[in-house]
């Protein structure tokens, strides 16, 4: 069962937001001047190990190409090459994750095993987070993080608005104020 997760991820990773579980998280280098900032371009080098988009190029590309259009309906322009303000990186990544469930507090004395009664529920559920990291090329430093975790649910698909919103809350604070 194992082997299946990897493919549910693909499937279901950017209907996070459909949830109400997502949880969005920024940071920002406060000595870095946001508005100096006209252009970007998207970084394609050398990836993290284990990256659950670079295994999946088509949710990257759609991932990618939702997120230079969000940039650009800020006012900033995509650009190819070497001379932007900024460079955007998009990971994400999975982890299994337990979670328990008491239903009941029975408590019934039995002599020869002591207190008993109740009911606890064990699920294991996938979390997947999606980061995205804006880095000033000249010095290679992290100006902006950006990070939507949340639990996977299933029966979800690859829904493109699903991804752009997904995106756009992530992308809510940038450029910080």
């Amino acid at each position: 069962m194992k082997q299946v997760y990897p493919y549910i991820f693909v499937i279901v990773i950017f209907s996070l937001i459909g949830c109400s579980n997502l949880k969005v998280v920024t940071d920002y280098n406060k000595s870095t001047d946001f508005s100096r900032f006209k252009t970007f371009r998207v970084h394609e080098g050398k990836t993290i190990p284990g990256d659950e988009l670079v295994k999946h190029p088509l949710i990257r590309k759609r991932a990618l190409a939702i997120t230079i259009e969000e940039l650009e309906s800020r006012g900033f322009e995509f650009i190819t090459d070497e001379n932007a303000d900024f460079v955007v990186a998009l990971h994400a990544g999975l982890k299994d994750r337990m979670e328990d469930t008491k239903w009941a507090d029975y408590d019934f004395y039995d002599p020869w095993q002591g207190k008993s009664g109740g009911r606890i529920e064990v699920n294991q559920t996938d979390e997947a987070t999606i980061v995205f990291d804006f880095v000033n090329p000249q010095n290679r430093n992290l100006i902006w993080r950006g990070m939507g975790t949340g639990i996977i649910e299933e029966g979800a698909g690859q829904d493109t608005e699903l991804i752009r919103e997904l995106i756009r809350e992530i992308l809510e604070d940038f450029p910080p104020r």
